[in-house]
């Protein structure tokens, strides 16, 4: 899977999704798109040395676990990715989502004595199964214990897999303690002091666990005035090492008692599997479980007051050669049985011995004079009485190099110095990188704000081409492209709307469906447009109708009429006395008149349609009007006027278009001369030849004056 194809299937935000973190990386709860469900994804940064070699990776956690098959009290991960970004490689591993939250969460909500003896059940056969599989943990705690709540019943599964190990296993196996880390409160004594580890190591762990599972309180705490510092991590540790527990008594017998074999310093004599510790819970347990060590039962992390802190080193024989620190970091298995131990008669052995303990006391008794014991010598006396490193340092100034036990009280408190600059330069580097991942999610923060931003300015198209340029790999992507989408499909979708509501003439009808020829509005047009040129034949035929004349031709006695003159009209506008009515008229008038002509026609040529509706009242006005201006000229000279309105002089328009070069004339001309109805036949051309009606129409709004 790619870097943009895992950040696409799994989106959260660092800055509000974060559920958890520490030194080992960031926990993050994600929501998976191709599932559909929430899972959980921690994110680490791949930590190298300055050669290039991994001193930490997040791909470790996940092997770990790889080989190890499914059990219902761990939580394994799903998925491992590794990705290089500008700022470092990072690791992704993604497991399943649980949002009951972990043990610590449910310690402090409080649970009932039942849901505690099943959780420290569960918890142990977790445990013992990650043993078996040659995995120890190294860093169990309740924070890494999560809780799932299923069927009235708690059920705890152990995570966090930072600091586990595989390695071999057997009866007397140890192995490296390379990180020599952990959370102090929960870490064995060897663990913290960096010494060679067993399984039982993670045993310690549980005990305490155990300790504040049923008590809700922390076995290993620092004084009121020192909590979350260095002195308090310093303090914790000394009660660690030095097996310095409280009372164990606050907890239930059987409880107690397992966490008293988990709890003991001396991991040799640790309880060292999980199966003596399911033997006291069943009740199998006996008192010499953990004698054979040689050393006597063990039933608690109590120390003999005579016995140094942190593996003290027993004070030596002065005229041996032999150090107290051999076989450190290789200690074999006392548990081991040696090869040549064989089974004997207890009973009968022990009652000879007793015998013979008693004759040889009583002989002593009769035999040795009395003496006074020989107190030990004060080297050895001030060395004993050592208990803390201030006590070991006093020790080597007051006695000096010449002392018995300088060799091994130098060793102890430098083993001790060293430790601690260890522990202080592992704090300093988990703080760094804590200030690291800080300034990382604080810059990460800035930028999701800042897109969050963007993103929300995506209610217009420009906000969204806004957005897909500066963040081409955003986590809104998608939801910007669906989003401009729409708002392109809504626009396009206003346009259309506003030009089907122009749809009111037949013209913006062929616009719409020109413009839109698949538009959702398409049949409906097409039949408002059938309608309106349907409306405009039945109106054009209704005006040719009313306005076809009643006389086509003057009917006269008499000899045919002379035209005297012609006058044009524009549509609307005609007055006798503007400029078509010229002077060349009435003089035409008067000389008709002077002949003795009394008897004029005036003859109002209009045209269907033209007028819209009162052409005729229009025509009778402008033939009145020319009537008028003869009887002016002839004053009260006797003459006869007869007004005709007529309709479309075809023997004129014919003539017109004859002398004119209009295109397709002798097609024109060839129809009109065969047509029955020329009328009808050259408002059927108009629509098919634009220009008759713009050229030669004009021509025929006339008003004409004829004399017999």
């Amino acid at each position: 899977m790619t870097q943009q194809e895992f950040f696409k299937r799994y989106t959260y935000s660092p800055s509000r999704d974060r559920i958890g973190g520490g030194g080992f990386g960031t926990v993050y709860k994600a929501y998976d798109n191709l599932l559909h469900r929430e899972v959980a994804i921690k994110v680490s940064e791949v930590k190298t040395t300055a050669d290039g070699a991994k001193t930490f990776s997040l791909r470790d956690e996940f092997e770990a676990l790889n080989h190890v098959p499914k059990h219902p009290n761990i939580a394994n991960y799903e998925e491992f990715y590794s990705f290089e970004m500008p700022n470092g490689v990072f690791d992704y591993a993604v497991m399943q989502y649980y949002p009951d939250g972990n043990l610590s969460n449910a310690i402090k909500q409080g649970l009932t004595a039942e849901q505690k003896e099943d959780i420290a059940t569960q918890l142990l056969e977790g445990i013992d199964f990650l043993h078996k599989h040659k995995v120890v943990h190294r860093d169990l705690k309740p924070g890494n214990i999560l809780i799932v709540r299923h069927a009235g019943r708690m059920i705890p599964l152990i995570t966090d897999f930072g600091l586990s190990k595989a390695t071999g296993m057997g009866e007397n196996s140890v192995f490296s303690n390379s990180f020599g880390a952990g959370t102090p409160r929960y870490s064995s004594p060897e663990q913290l002091q960096g010494n060679p580890l067993r399984f039982n190591t993670d045993l310690w762990s549980y005990g305490a666990i155990l300790y504040e599972l049923f008590t809700g309180e922390q076995l290993f705490t620092a004084g009121s005035g020192a909590a979350n510092t260095a002195q308090a991590d310093m303090e914790v540790y000394n009660k660690i090492v030095n097996g310095n527990v409280q009372s164990l008594g606050k907890m239930p017998e059987k409880w107690r008692k397992v966490a008293e074999r988990c709890l003991v310093v001396d991991s040799a004599k640790r309880a060292k599997d999980a199966g003596e510790l399911f033997a006291i819970i069943k009740g199998d347990d006996d008192e010499t479980i953990g004698s054979s060590s040689g050393s006597g039962t063990t039933t608690g992390p109590k120390m003999p007051t005579n016995t140094p802190p942190i593996d003290k080193p027993s004070p030596k024989d002065p005229h041996s050669g032999t150090s107290p620190f051999k076989g450190v970091g290789g200690i074999q298995d006392p548990l081991s049985p040696t090869p040549n131990d064989k089974p004997t008669n207890k009973k009968g052995l022990w009652i000879g011995l007793g015998i013979a303990a008693a004759v040889i006391v009583a002989l002593l008794l009769l035999l040795k004079p009395k003496q006074e014991p020989i107190p030990a010598d004060p080297d050895t006396q001030a060395y004993e009485a050592c208990q803390t490193v201030a006590d070991y340092r006093a020790y080597i100034s007051d006695y000096g190099q010449n002392s018995l036990y300088y060799a091994d009280a130098k060793a102890f408190v430098d083993q001790y110095v060293a430790d601690s600059i260890e522990r202080v330069q592992d704090s300093l580097a988990r703080v760094q990188a804590q200030e690291q991942a800080k300034a990382e999610q604080i810059a990460q923060a800035k930028a999701e704000k800042k897109e969050d931003d963007a993103y929300k300015k995506c209610t217009t198209i420009a906000g969204c081409n806004n957005y897909l340029k500066e963040y081409p790999e955003g986590r809104y992507v998608e939801e910007v492209k669906t989003t401009k989408a729409e708002l392109e499909q809504t626009e396009a979708e206003k346009k259309e709307e506003a030009a089907y509501k122009k749809c009111t003439t037949i013209e913006s009808c062929d616009a719409y469906l020109k413009n839109y020829p698949e538009g959702k509005y398409v049949e409906v047009v097409k039949t408002k447009r059938k309608e309106l040129q349907e409306a405009k034949s039945n109106e054009e035929e209704e005006e040719t109708q009313n306005h076809r004349p009643s006389i086509t031709y003057p009917v006269y006695s008499g000899p045919k009429g002379d035209l005297v003159c012609t006058f044009y009209f524009a549509k609307d506008n005609f007055n006798a006395n503007n400029s078509s009515y010229n002077k060349t008229a009435d003089n035409v008038i008067r000389e008709k008149l002077s002949e003795g002509y009394r008897d004029f026609r005036v003859i109002a040529w209009i045209v269907p349609g033209e007028m819209e509706g009162h052409e005729k009242e229009l025509a009778n006005n402008r033939a009145n009007a020319v009537e008028k201006q003869i009887q002016k000229i002839a004053k009260k000279t006797n003459i006869n006027t007869q007004i005709i309105t007529t309709g479309i002089d075809m023997a004129k328009i014919i003539g017109i278009i004859s002398e004119t070069g209009i295109r397709d004339k002798e097609a024109i001309l060839n129809q009109l001369q065969k047509s029955s109805d020329k009328e009808e036949t050259f408002q059927f051309l108009s629509v098919i030849y634009p220009e008759l009606e713009r050229d030669i129409l004009p021509t025929l709004r006339r008003v004409e004056v004829y004399v017999y």
